[in-house]
């Protein structure tokens, strides 16, 4: 079925089987075993394709725990909503700082650049991931993270109906056509979410969203400079500085975005063995922080832990700081490493 990858954990030896699906799953989030399960190795699959900027997967697992922290948000470089329907099973987390309880036949929205926690019982998913842009200029609610929406809607069954479809196809798609399923899928959670919350007018929404990818793009490209600051952005894309503040208002503003996007790096560089990143001093001001013992509180406040520990962290854990390739390379990665 064209570019169709099928990943699980029956392809290793039992022994392995919960570190590969920790591996498997890493991108996304940590997965950890319940108390009374820590004996038994995980079982899980992946059944993944793309469709165009679309990935649809049907998942299946063994119950257990999860988290997506800043540490795995920072690691990962995932910034897609993930879309997920519950064909099987119960989910029940905490999504920023929201109770969320999810049963079969629902759909919840899951924003990957924010943190969540979760309780899965065995079941299957059927998990598409969406660009950022294309849903949040679709729709009048900014934040969707553990937005859920319940089986019993006329518009969750029409949303089920058609990604049901979708994982069902099994002729490829030309790049027009992809972008056509993106549209139709974006119109019908748009038409899903039109109920939620609205905290400014319709026509405002396509414009915030894009200024706010431009931003995000405009201090990816810029995060090596120590002297980039918010009025400095907005100069440079020519916008108001209370603009920027409202496209960030969510996050804390524009300023609370550069300085964890510099904390994110900032943690990259010092867990990564292969870049010579100097001392902890070095790191802070090559980042653009005015001293180390700033550095330090504003580390520990966003990741839990010191500079310190994360660098000793090198020599006990796998490798896992450098960003992830897309979920669909991911998958093929650990494919070809469990047939060879």
């Amino acid at each position: 079925m064209g570019d169709e990858i099928i990943v699980s954990t029956d392809m290793v030896d039992i022994r392995d089987r919960s570190e590969f699906w920790r591996e498997l799953a890493r991108p996304i989030y940590e997965v950890q075993a319940l108390p009374d399960e820590r004996a038994r190795a995980f079982e899980g699959s992946v059944r993944s394709r793309r469709f165009g900027s679309l990935l649809v997967a049907a998942t299946a697992f063994s119950q257990h725990e999860f988290k997506r922290d800043h540490r795995v948000i920072a690691r990962s470089d995932l910034d897609n909503y993930l879309i997920q329907v519950v064909t099987s099973g119960t989910m029940r987390g905490d999504f920023g700082g929201v109770s969320v309880a999810v049963q079969a036949g629902d759909i919840c929205i899951v924003d990957l650049a924010r943190t969540f926690s979760s309780l899965v019982s065995t079941g299957t998913r059927t998990m598409i991931s969406i660009p950022r842009l294309r849903l949040e200029q679709a729709v009048s609610a900014r934040n969707l993270h553990g937005t859920v929406l319940r089986a019993d809607g006329s518009m969750t069954r029409l949303l089920v109906t058609y990604l049901t479809g979708l994982r069902a196809q099994s002729e490829p798609l030309s790049a027009a056509q992809a972008d056509k399923v993106l549209e139709a899928l974006v119109a019908l959670l748009a038409a899903a979410l039109s109920g939620g919350p609205a905290s400014e007018a319709p026509d405002c929404v396509p414009l915030r969203a894009a200024l706010r990818q431009r931003t995000l793009d405009f201090i990816a490209g810029n995060l090596h400079l120590p002297e980039l600051s918010p009025d400095d952005i907005a100069r440079r894309l020519n916008v108001s500085r209370s603009h920027l503040y409202r496209a960030f208002a969510e996050d804390g503003g524009v300023a609370t975005v550069l300085r964890h996007k510099r904390l994110d790096l900032a943690l990259l560089q010092l867990t990564s063995p292969t870049a010579h990143s100097g001392s902890i001093a070095d790191v802070a001001h090559r980042l653009g922080f005015s001293s180390a013992n700033q550095f330090l509180r504003a580390f520990r406040a966003r990741f839990g832990v010191t500079p310190r520990e994360v660098k000793h962290e090198i020599a006990t854990v796998p490798d896992v700081s450098s960003p992830q390739p897309d979920l669909q390379n991911h998958f093929a990665v650990l494919y070809a490493r469990a047939r060879s």
